[in-house]
Order: structure tokens, then sequence, then C-alpha cells
């Protein structure tokens, strides 16, 4: 355990750290799946509060961010969601569908969405 400095307590980004649900250990399975998506929205929003019945455009995004958003979920997921199944989903809830369609698909088959494909 890392302290402060303070009578060996912990460091308060230390504890911050193992309370959040992506703190170490956590693994890249940690949070359901439309937490995982609010929070790319937040951030690549920058903004709060994001809730599972949030929209990407409503919240401010624009097809720019869309494409960074699009971006993180490959990151957060090791999956692609091509554009045009984002732009059908474009619902916290429904792209966490779409997520966890193309996570549960054998590799080669067309919802696993290659790069290039649908």
């Amino acid at each position: 355990m890392q302290t402060d400095g303070n009578d060996g307590a912990t460091a308060p980004h230390d504890i911050l750290d193992q309370e959040r649900p992506d703190g170490p250990g956590a693994g890249p399975a940690a949070g359901s799946t439309v937490d995982r998506i609010a929070g790319l929205f937040g951030r690549v929003l920058g903004v709060g509060g994001v809730g599972a019945q949030d929209d990407f455009f409503v919240l401010g995004g624009t097809s720019f961010s869309a494409m960074e958003l699009l971006d993180a979920i490959v990151e957060e997921f090791g999956c692609r969601v091509p554009a045009r199944a984002f732009y059908r989903a474009t619902g916290v809830a429904e792209l966490a569908g779409e997520v966890e369609d193309r996570t549960r698909a054998p590799q080669g088959s067309p919802a696993a969405a290659s790069p290039g494909g649908e």
C-alpha cells in the first residue's frame, strides 16, 4: 500500500483508484457495458452524469467526436462498431447493445465487424 507520507495512511489517489471500476486490477470486464459506454460518452464529450437513455448527439456530439468515440470503443472493448451501425444506435443503451453483439460474435462473423466492413 502506498502512503502520502502522513502516518502511513493510504494516499487519496490510491483510495480513488481502488474504488474506481476501472482502477488497478479491474481488468477489461469491469462495470456493465452500458456503464462503460456512458463513461466513454462523458470522456469524449467532456460531460458528466451520462445515463443509459442519453443520446450522443443530444449531449453535444458531432460527426468528428463520433469518430473519436468509435476509436475509444475499439480501445475499451477490442471490437469495431462501424459508423453506419453507430448512427443507427446513438443512445448509450443502444450502442451498448451493438458492442455486446460484436464482442459476443465469433471472430470472422459479420457482427464482429472488421475495420473495413459491417
